[in-house]
């Protein structure tokens, strides 16, 4: 566990180095980890990169279930149909 908190924090606190973004969305099988998994990694991007001591990354959990991808494929499709012009 300690070595997926360092390879995300790795990744993350670098991102949030070049887009300085208010959140980042958790998505996924981590979110089972909860709260406590996002602050870890939060620390450790800080750990790691301590220019981000006063605006350390911010992690969401999304609340979206593993079908999420699918539903939002179908509801792009959905608006992009359009109906067939009267003759």
């Amino acid at each position: 566990m300690r070595a997926v908190i360092r390879d995300y924090a790795c990744l993350l606190g670098r991102l949030h180095l070049l887009l300085d973004a208010s959140a980042y969305l958790l998505h996924g099988p981590l979110t089972e980890l909860g709260p406590a998994f996002c602050e870890a990694v939060a620390r450790e991007a800080v750990r790691q990169s301590p220019q981000l001591a006063s605006r350390p990354p911010r992690f969401l959990l999304t609340t979206l279930g593993d079908d999420a991808g699918a539903v939002g494929a179908a509801c792009q499709a959905m608006e992009a149909w359009r109906p067939p012009a009267p003759p």
